[in-house]
């Protein structure tokens, strides 16, 4: 797969895992809502920020690699080999 494609595609990924956290998130808060002042389930509140974590926790992830493999391709096109990219980005997380 091009590296183009690998940017589209996890540019997509993220935005999926965002807007289901901001989705299940505003979930959660009616849940809470119901929960607190109308006798609602308390159990539908804790999967609804479950998901929510989980979905934020996943769209992180999913720019941070997107963010990775910009920069490794950056650094390729410039003159380094892979495996000098891949140090150079390794180097970067250790700060």
């Amino acid at each position: 797969m091009k590296t183009s494609t690998k940017l589209k595609v996890l540019r997509a990924v993220s935005g999926l895992f965002s807007w289901g956290w901001i989705i299940a998130a505003l979930i959660g808060v009616y849940c809470l809502v119901a929960a607190i002042g109308f006798g609602g389930s308390w159990v539908k509140v804790f999967i609804a920020f479950g998901i929510s974590g989980i979905s934020k926790w996943l769209a992180r992830g999913s720019i941070y690699n997107k963010k990775r493999l910009a920069f490794e391709t950056e650094m390729i096109s410039r003159g380094m080999t892979p495996e000098q990219a891949a140090n150079a980005v390794a180097r970067l997380l250790d700060r």
